[in-house]
C-alpha cells in the first residue's frame, strides 16, 4: 500500500471517529509503528484542522476551531492595520486582487469594505468572502475547494486550474515567516503550492507580514524575496532589519 492510500484511510477514520491511536493504525494497515509516525507527520503538516495528542491524533472541536481563527485575528492586530493602512493604496477602481485567507489581509479587507469604487476580490478565505460581499461594488469570487474550519480556509487542487483563468493584478498575502535566505515559508503543504504558483500568475504580488515574523521558518518556502514585489511591514521593525530586507525587496 502506498503512503498516500495509508495517509487517506488514517484521514477518513479519523474525521469518522474524531481519533486515531498510532497502535490501532499500525494494526488495521499493518504497519510498523514508525511507519503510521511518519503518515501522522505528513498529516499534521498538511491539515491545520488535526491535532497531535499523546499516542496519537484528534480533530479539532467546532469551538475550537473558532477560537483559534479569532486569536490569530487580534494577535499583533496594531500592527496589522498599520499594514492594512499602507496596503489599501494598491487597491485601484476595476482592478483584480487576490486575497489570501490569512488574518493580516482580513484586516486589510475591512478597510477594503468601505471603498467606493468597483472592483474584483478572489479569496479562499471565507470571513473575508463574507465581509467583501456587504459591499456591492465589490465582485467577490471564492475559489472551490475544501473548507478548513479553523484556519477559515478554502484548500484543494483545483484551486490552480480554477485561479489560473483570471488576469490577476495583484495577489496580497502574508506567510508564516519569512528569513533572508530562505525566504517565505507556510506550515501548511498545500497552501505553499498555491502561493507560489499566484506569486508567479499575478502582475504584482504584496506580502503583508508584521515585524514579529522577521526572521521565523516554518515547514516550507514557498518563495525568495526576489520573487515577491513588495513587502509591507509595521513601524515596529527594527532600523537594522528593514536595512538589511531592503537590499533585496523594496519595503513600505
Amino acid at each position: 500500500m502506498q503512503p498516500s492510500d495509508r495517509i487517506s484511510i488514517i484521514k477518513n477514520t479519523l474525521y469518522s471517529e474524531k481519533k486515531v491511536t498510532i497502535a490501532e493504525m499500525a494494526a488495521k494497515l499493518n504497519v510498523t509503528y514508525p511507519t503510521i509516525r511518519k503518515d501522522f507527520h505528513q498529516i499534521l503538516l498538511s491539515d491545520n484542522s488535526i491535532k497531535k495528542i499523546h499516542g496519537g491524533l484528534c480533530v479539532e472541536s467546532e469551538e475550537d476551531s473558532l477560537d483559534l481563527y479569532s486569536k490569530r485575528l487580534v494577535k499583533h492586530e496594531k500592527e496589522k492595520e498599520q499594514i492594512a493602512a499602507k496596503a489599501l493604496s494598491y487597491i485601484t477602481e476595476k482592478c483584480t486582487v487576490l486575497l489570501d485567507s490569512s488574518s493580516t489581509t482580513f484586516v486589510l479587507a475591512k478597510a477594503m469594505v468601505k471603498l467606493d469604487f468597483r472592483f474584483t476580490v478572489i479569496t479562499n478565505g471565507i470571513s473575508t468572502a463574507r465581509l467583501l460581499s456587504k459591499n456591492d461594488k465589490i465582485t467577490v469570487i471564492v475559489l472551490p475547494g475544501i473548507l478548513h474550519n479553523n484556519s477559515n480556509t478554502i484548500i484543494d487542487e483545483f484551486n490552480f486550474n480554477f485561479s489560473n483563468k483570471f488576469n490577476l493584478d495583484i495577489f496580497i498575502f502574508s506567510a508564516t515567516g519569512l528569513t533572508l535566505n530562505g525566504g517565505f515559508s507556510e506550515y501548511n503543504l498545500q497552501e505553499v503550492s498555491h502561493k507560489a504558483n499566484n506569486i508567479q500568475k499575478a502582475k504584482k504580488s504584496i506580502a503583508l507580514i508584521d515585524s514579529s515574523k522577521f526572521g521565523q521558518s516554518s515547514s516550507a518556502n514557498f518563495a525568495s524575496l526576489d520573487d515577491v514585489d513588495i513587502l509591507i511591514t509595521d513601524n515596529k521593525i527594527s532600523p537594522e532589519t528593514k536595512s538589511i530586507y531592503s537590499r533585496r525587496i523594496e519595503i513600505l
